[in-house]
Formats: structure tokens, C-alpha cells, sequence
């Protein structure tokens, strides 16, 4: 998988816009305490810890999310598997490992 290009994060509501790039092209869990309540898919968490101008994007950002990458949230097993996988760029590094592996010829 390759990264989203910058392009690709208009749709993304602009307070969240660099730390969602982050997010998804890196798997760096973000830092704001709604914002990771939100992205594991825990709705009273993200209502108490997100202040109201966060939550007026909420909706914004979740759609944002359903469009681009819908498998980096949803639940905290999908969170804690997009930190291992390192993102789309580790993704599309394991992707590339994977594919010369099954590639390589062996020696005759």
C-alpha cells in the first residue's frame, strides 16, 4: 500500500488534517486523548475528552476516515494493529518484502 498523498487530506477537517496524515501514512497514535478514543471507536470517550470545537468535526473526520482508510480505526485492536504495521508506509513495506519473497528463485 502506498502512502495518501497531501492532496488526498483535504477532505480531512484542517485541525485534525496533520496529525490524521501522521496517523494514517505513519501509525503514529495521536496524542489528543479524544482523538484516540475516537479512532478506537469509543464514542463517550471521545464526547468527554474532546473540547467542543474538536467535536463539531467529529462527523467530518469520520467520514474522512470510512473514505480513505477505514481499516486504521474502528476499534483498539485495529488501532493496535496499524501502530505495529507502521501505517500505510509499513504496509507497503511489508507488501514489497512480501513480493520479492515470493518472487525470489531459488538457486538451481
Amino acid at each position: 500500500m502506498s502512502p495518501l498523498p497531501p492532496s488526498a487530506f483535504k477532505d480531512c477537517p484542517g485541525l485534525f488534517r496533520e496529525v490524521i496524515e501522521t496517523w494514517v501514512n505513519d501509525g503514529e497514535l495521536p496524542q489528543d486523548r479524544g482523538l484516540q478514543a475516537l479512532l478506537k471507536g469509543q464514542l463517550q470517550r471521545t464526547y468527554r475528552n474532546c473540547s467542543r470545537d474538536k467535536l463539531n468535526l467529529v462527523f467530518p473526520l469520520v467520514r474522512f476516515l470510512e473514505r480513505h482508510c477505514p481499516e486504521c480505526w474502528g476499534s483498539s485492536e485495529a488501532v493496535a494493529e496499524w501502530v505495529h504495521a507502521g501505517g500505510l508506509y509499513g504496509k507497503g513495506r511489508v507488501a514489497v518484502e512480501y513480493n520479492q519473497a515470493i518472487n525470489k528463485k531459488e538457486p538451481k
